[in-house]
């Protein structure tokens, strides 16, 4: 079963690594110009779903996936629930889906404001790939508008920085009840 994940997970890379813009003719070139339009135009079928699902469902022990590009924030929710959880870390969007490909966490903290692929992005793309996907934002930058927008394409929280380790088993503690 992890191979099935790797599997994705390393399609998922050759898509994205695919030839540079430069390399591609013109008309293909105008397509596919930047990392955050290859990401958005990914496509997901049934199968890597089902294979997604596959992998939650085989697991014993509760994964945390985190992307954020601030590796503070990183360390700081690794080390607040390494002791309960496995926790893995992407810094940009197209990891963060790569390494949910692979693991299919059980939950998702992820910050909205990161370069090339932004949170709204991944967001856009993560319930493609896992209707089922348990997303909690954490952001700096909280506004209702962007709280809205968040709910709107399928978070499940926001947390706002800074936060606290109760903040976060708050919505562990939700996400174990979903997938019992």
């Amino acid at each position: 079963m992890p191979q099935d994940g790797a599997r994705l997970s390393t399609l998922i890379g050759a898509y994205m690594q695919g030839p540079e813009p430069q390399a591609l003719s013109a008309q293909v070139s105008q397509s596919i110009k930047s990392k955050r339009e290859r990401f958005l135009k990914l496509q997901v079928d049934a199968e890597i779903q089902a294979t997604i699902k596959k992998l939650r469902m085989a697991r014993q022990d509760p994964v945390v996936l985190v992307v954020d590009d601030d590796p503070f924030t990183t360390k700081l929710i690794s080390a607040s629930l390494r002791k309960t959880h496995q926790v893995h870390q992407a810094h940009d969007g197209v990891d963060g889906f790569k390494t949910y490909a692979h693991l299919a966490p059980d939950i998702i903290f992820l910050d909205i404001s990161m370069p090339s692929i932004s949170g709204f992005d991944f967001l856009s793309k993560i319930f493609q790939l896992d209707p089922d996907a348990y997303v909690v934002i954490i952001s700096a930058t909280q506004t209702t508008l962007s709280e809205e927008k968040a709910r709107r394409a399928g978070a499940k929280g926001f947390i706002s920085k800074p936060f606290s380790k109760a903040d976060l088993y708050r919505y562990i503690d939700q996400v174990q009840h979903v997938y019992a």
